[in-house]
């Protein structure tokens, strides 16, 4: 069980180590902690849920029965009880459904129809008549309440077999009074069966028609299915179903996939409302019938390209078939994996008859969205010229579907696309194909310098073309580079720099568009240039990396300014300073504040500014400055620390284990890597009372051994709050995990089972008391497990404690 709150971690530790033929009386005691164990633990050790049926108390059991995890024989084991208190929660969803049936009908099987608890208010029978789902109501159907049997033939009539009808309408008969049935067939009306109902209400009818069976029942489900469908056993059964009220769309198509599915459930499939659900067939029946729309394809068509896909992955049909054989053509190829070198091959084939022709090239393109039937008929309706009349524009690009064609294409033929498009349709098919040199230059000489804009905009950039745009030195396709493609520190430095083609920096100018991403923090080189930046020359570039580092104390940006000078030298921070307080000192773009500007523009008037500046960064980073700033708001201690260099360690230990000091401040210092052990362990004896504050630095320090689980065990105050650590890393779950000797999770010897029971007994009451007063003690784990044993402990009886050498010292 894993954090699912301390009183139920604690209850299940304890169910766990009580004495033999104790756990009972535990649980009774225990209240509702005990409850939330059975309710939420991951796994029960099989002795506790024996102890649970022994007690046959309610309570119990239906806490048992609400867990997640209990094994299906243990669920089928509380159904058969036929207590109506478990009847709910039982009739859960669980998984996998074929369970959940089961269980269900195991409930209903159990119920004694005597027992007026089954229907009292808010209980099982009138909750389940509120229900519509056919899954909650399929078994009920064979409920012994008539008046359960009523409501899901009622919801569920129109869509079950004959069969089934006929023999839930004969045991309604045995089920309900002459008038309640009356009342029922007043209700039902003919349930979409015709006279099968009238015909049923002749006894004599009645008699010798077939029984209903599992077979008959699943075709239900079939019908009814969103997701999975069952495989009929009866494929004969199955085609009268269908016969008699078809099968919806979604359905057949997944049934045709069979390779003995009857051939009008086949059809029906080919004639759906979705022509692209044919392609999932084992088979693929006639091409699709035309269709009379204009428009593009409703998005819902596409939804089925998934099933498609994996047709094409099992085998079931071939890419070729598909091009040839299914429609519309936009879902076909948009269901094509366009990594596949197979379907690569069979498009290339579909698309060689077009050639260079232009005017079948724009058909194609124009005609996709709207065209009904297959890829091929598309191809052959190009080449004939006998598409519809329509008033087209030029042809657009920019679906997947295009993308393909123009990827599959070959290489004459991405060129006479690249004269046919214009360029905004020309940017989303470079993108899903980047272009060899000879299609750039073919792009070049078509559209001029249009083409490198469309070049630049890609985001998967080949390094040859990258080399090409940078050397243009356009400051809108340097713009269009930094915000589109991912480049290397290289080319990020270059264009931040404005380095020319001969490498002379700061002789490109940056455009508005790259600051703006860069100050927008946009585009996939945001965190690249944050590294890189420092090293350009163009103080906007400086100044908007300052600002986006959001430098909080004296010493980071000092240090920042240091560093600019080192590679700048004045005349750079002289500029980068300037820019900054362009708009005046109390602009928000403005990372330094009015007494740090001072003290530069001081400096670069001195003969040693860096030495001015060094001096500064010194005063502001003495272990007394910093112990001054650690006062300041608590929720910037972290960075703080992060600026100011290493932490005067001597001095926080003095100060922090003398002084009153806000917890945000605490946890920021021993959150720090290099914390000493001795401000770890001050921390860990007065943590927050709130576990998740803790848990980010005690598991560091576990991790880099700067802390053991025995200081926790033996120093974590609250005792909630250390336990609530070792819950989390599931060494009280799980006491018998192997770990390694050195593991710093590794479980102490104090709370290992046998040290457990020699200090709180094998008794229910210490285990009971150690329970209760976790949630609120504030002592360790240690104090708390010898304050409950004694006062477990009659006073009569009471000894002197043995304190054993673990135990002392705490």
């Amino acid at each position: 069980m894993h954090e699912t709150g301390t009183s139920g971690t604690a209850a299940l530790v304890a169910l766990r180590n009580v004495g033999r033929g104790q756990s009972g009386a535990l649980l009774r005691r225990l209240g509702g902690s005990g409850l939330l164990a059975l309710r939420r633990a991951r796994s029960l050790p099989r002795a506790l849920i024996e102890a649970v049926f022994e007690t046959d108390d309610t309570d119990l059991l239906r806490a048992l029965a609400a867990n997640p995890g209990l094994d299906h024989d243990t669920l089928l084991r509380l159904a058969r009880l036929g207590h109506p208190a478990l009847a709910r929660t039982l009739y859960r969803p669980t998984n996998p459904e074929r369970h959940t049936v089961v269980l269900r009908r195991a409930v209903l099987a159990a119920a004694d129809p005597a027992d007026t608890d089954w229907r009292a208010p808010h209980g099982f029978v009138p909750w389940l008549l509120t229900q519509h789902h056919e899954r909650l109501l399929e078994p009920a159907l064979w409920a012994p309440f008539g008046e359960l049997v009523a409501h899901a033939l009622l919801a569920l009539g129109p869509d079950l077999p004959p069969a089934v009808v006929a023999d839930r309408h004969r045991a309604l008969r045995d089920l309900l009074d002459e008038s309640a049935f009356a009342r029922f067939r007043r209700a039902a009306g003919d349930l979409d069966h015709g006279d099968l109902l009238d015909r049923l209400d002749d006894p004599a009818a009645a008699e010798g028609r077939q029984l209903s069976s599992a077979a008959h029942l699943l075709l239900l489900r079939i019908r009814r299915a969103k997701g999975p469908v069952p495989v009929p056993p009866d494929w004969s059964a199955a085609r009268e179903e269908h016969l008699r009220k078809p099968f919806p769309s979604s359905v057949t198509a997944v049934l045709a996939r069979w390779a003995d599915c009857p051939d009008e459930i086949v059809r029906d499939g080919g004639r759906s409302a979705r022509p692209t659900l044919r392609a999932r067939a084992f088979r693929l029946p006639a091409p699709a019938p035309g269709r009379d729309r204009d428009h593009d394809l409703d998005h819902d068509e596409w939804e089925w390209t998934p099933l498609l896909r994996r047709g094409l992955r099992r085998g079931r049909f071939t890419a070729s078939a598909l091009l040839t054989e299914a429609g519309p053509a936009v879902a076909v190829l948009l269901a094509l994996p366009d990594d596949d070198p197979a379907v690569h091959a069979a498009v290339h084939e579909l698309l060689a008859p077009l050639g260079t022709d232009a005017d079948a090239w724009s058909t194609v393109l124009a005609e996709l969205p709207r065209f009904p039937g297959t890829p091929a008929a598309l191809v052959a309706t190009a080449l004939a010229g006998s598409a519809p009349n329509r008033a087209h524009t030029r042809p657009s690009g920019g679906d997947p579907a295009r993308n393909l064609l123009f990827r599959c294409a070959s290489s004459a033929q991405q060129h006479t696309l690249v004269s046919l498009l214009d360029p905004p349709a020309l940017r989303p098919l470079l993108a899903a194909a980047p272009p060899d040199r000879a299609l750039r230059e073919r792009l070049r000489a078509v559209h001029g310098p249009a083409a490198n804009l469309i070049l630049a905009g890609m985001a998967e950039q080949l390094p040859d073309t990258v080399a090409e745009l940078l050397d243009l030195d356009d400051p809108a396709v340097n713009a269009l580079l930094f915000r589109r493609a991912e480049l290397d520190d290289a080319a990020v430095t270059r264009l931040l720099s404005g380095v020319d083609r001969t490498g002379r920096p700061g002789t490109v100018p940056l455009a508005s568009a790259l600051l703006g991403c860069l100050e927008r923090d946009e585009g996939p080189n945001r965190r690249r240039a944050v590294d890189v930046a420092p090293a350009s020359d163009d103080p906007r570039v400086a100044r908007i990396v300052l600002h986006r580092r959001a430098l909080y104390t004296d010493a980071g940006r000092l240090r920042a300014l240091l560093d600019r000078w080192r590679d700048a030298g004045p005349d750079g921070v002289r500029a980068l300073i300037d820019e900054a307080t362009r708009h005046g000192l109390e602009d928000s773009r403005n990372p330094f504040p009015a007494e740090t500007v001072k003290l530069v523009r001081a400096a670069l008037d001195d003969v040693d500014g860096p030495a001015l500046l060094r001096a500064r960064l010194a005063e502001v980073t003495t272990p007394a400055a910093i112990v001054t700033a650690l006062r300041g708001p608590a929720h910037a201690a972290d960075v703080v620390l992060a600026e100011s260099g290493p932490p005067p360690w001597d001095t926080l230990i003095e100060t922090l284990t003398r002084d009153s000091w806000p917890d945000q401040v605490r946890d920021a210092v021993v959150a720090h890597p290099d914390c000493p052990r001795e401000l770890l362990l001050a921390r860990l004896a007065f943590v927050s009372d709130h576990p998740h504050d803790v848990h980010t630095w005690v598991r560091a320090a576990l991790d880099r051994g700067a802390l053991t689980v025995e200081d926790i065990v033996r120093t974590c105050r609250p005792a909630h709050v250390a336990f609530d650590l070792l819950a989390g890393s599931a060494i009280i779950e799980d006491p018998t995990a192997p770990r390694p000797a050195l593991d710093p999770w590794r479980l102490p010897d104090e709370l290992r089972p046998r040290r457990l029971r020699a200090r709180l007994g094998t008794a229910p009451e210490a285990w009971t008391v150690a329970v209760r007063l976790l949630p609120d003690f504030s002592g360790t784990l240690i104090e708390l497990l010898d304050t409950a044993a004694a006062m477990a402990t009659p006073i009569s009886r009471a000894t002197p404690a043995c304190r054993t050498p673990l135990s002392r010292g705490v």
